[in-house]
């Protein structure tokens, strides 16, 4: 089993590697003639940039669905009962929001 140093070492260096690579492959390549020999090291442009937008597409999916599922179970989210139940103690609006009596009751005069 590695230990978790060498584990990180491995980590940073691939990270590192690929790095460099990404931004010799967008960066510097668009700059260097297309008869070069190091131009067959590199994939077309067009992969860098859908392999850039893909990661941040599922980065922040991935970042929203986990703050999301946090944010409900720290606050301790409790989904309200559905709308049928709560037909029959008052009137349901479309959102499902149970409206009781007139509202009448709860004006208060002004002036």
């Amino acid at each position: 089993m590695m230990t978790d140093r060498a584990l990180g070492s491995l980590l940073l260096a691939g990270n590192t590697i690929f790095f460099i690579y990404y931004v010799l492959w967008i960066g510097v390549m668009p700059f260097v003639d297309e008869s070069h020999f190091t131009q067959v090291l590199f994939l077309p442009r067009e992969y860098g940039l859908l392999l850039a937008a893909l990661v941040m597409t599922t980065a922040v999916g991935i970042g929203m669905t986990v703050g999301s599922l946090h944010t409900i179970w720290r606050t301790g989210y409790v989904p309200p009962p559905p709308a049928a139940a709560a037909a029959t103690s008052g009137e349901v609006d479309v959102v499902g929001v149970v409206h009781r009596g007139s509202g009448d009751e709860n004006l208060q005069p002004t002036g």
